[in-house]
């Protein structure tokens, strides 16, 4: 393989690696705990958009409970993304 064949190919491929990074940073990604109690919504550049936490999990859970179950759900987000 000649050397501009080379390059050309290394810029498509940087070209492409780009669009993919473009196009993970528009989708959004949820996580959730608790069975739906806590929702948490991040782009692919982990800005946080969204923070859910259901009537009945205020209600039916002490502060330990809740805090656990906003890790949960933001681990489970990272993961996705």
């Amino acid at each position: 393989m000649n050397l501009n064949k080379l390059m050309k190919e290394m810029q498509k491929v940087q070209v492409e690696t780009e669009k993919a990074q473009n196009e993970l940073n528009d989708m959004t990604f949820e996580g959730v705990s608790g069975g739906g109690a806590v929702t948490i919504k991040l782009t692919g550049k982990y800005k946080v958009i969204g923070i859910e936490i259901s009537d009945d999990a205020l209600k039916d859970s002490d502060k330990e409970m809740l805090q656990d179950m906003i890790k949960v759900a933001l681990d489970d987000v990272l993961k996705k993304i």
